[in-house]
């Protein structure tokens, strides 16, 4: 009887070991397949992929625009570049008035001025 009770604890201290490597052995076998499964799903959607054929490039044109595009600066530098290119090229170039809040109609009303 002593020794049954003996190998009774020892069971009993074995699977609380046993039960928690177990748990960590199934995490990182988790992360195993998922990973494994991730690219698995890469390499099929992109195996049909291989036969078609990209260009090396495209050509493209220069095309000017029929409208006035805005330029809006931002950044730490934005006030200093704005106030410069105000003060040179004032024929050029307009504000916006309230400097908090950028509104679309302020940005129409600039680009219906003819400035950028």
């Amino acid at each position: 009887m002593f020794s049954a009770e003996k190998l009774a604890k020892a069971t009993r201290n074995d699977t609380s070991t046993f039960g928690r490597s177990t748990f960590f052995r199934r995490k990182l076998k988790e992360r195993r397949t998922k990973s494994l499964t991730k690219n698995v799903i890469d390499d099929v959607t992109f195996e049909n992929a291989c036969d078609m054929t990209f260009p090396a490039y495209e050509r493209v044109t220069l095309r000017h625009p029929q409208f006035q595009r805005p330029l809006v600066l931002f950044g730490p530098l934005a006030d200093i570049a704005r106030q410069r290119l105000l003060a040179n090229f004032a024929v050029r170039f307009a504000g916006v008035i309230d400097e908090s809040i950028v509104r679309l109609s302020a940005i129409d009303a600039v680009i219906a001025a003819n400035k950028v």
